[in-house]
């Protein structure tokens, strides 16, 4: 169950960790990514914070095509959001509310990145 400060919203020190974690989601290094999204999974699990923005991204992170080569993320995710979910009822309604824009931005998005689509010139 989510204690009521965590529902009033992010203490100032948790907005920090969460905005330093969520630059970690984009970093080039796996072994960071993972590090990033293995924290915010456990902190959301725990009940330390409650907030869309990374239950968000860590959908798109498991569901996106970059991830494909980190068995070690993909499994952490695909343990965590079943997990999640089951926990509390309350876990059950917070994902709810992001879930169908989220995914609709995954469909929507290109199968490989921009950079794949553009030919190299002939030298």
């Amino acid at each position: 169950p989510l204690s009521p400060s965590a529902m009033t919203g992010p203490s100032p020190g948790a907005l920090c960790l969460m905005k330093l974690l969520l630059a970690q989601l984009d970093n080039e290094n796996e072994s960071v990514r993972t590090v990033a999204a293995e924290g915010f999974a456990k902190l959301l699990f725990a009940g330390r914070f409650v907030a869309l923005e990374p239950l968000c991204r860590l959908l798109i992170v498991y569901f996106s095509p970059a991830s494909e080569g980190c068995p070690k993320l993909r499994q952490c995710l695909s343990v965590f959001f079943p997990a999640f979910a089951f926990a509390a009822t309350s876990h059950q309604e917070l994902p709810s509310r992001p879930l169908l824009p989220t995914l609709r931005l995954i469909c929507a998005a290109p199968s490989k990145p921009a950079l794949y689509a553009i030919r190299p010139a002939p030298l």
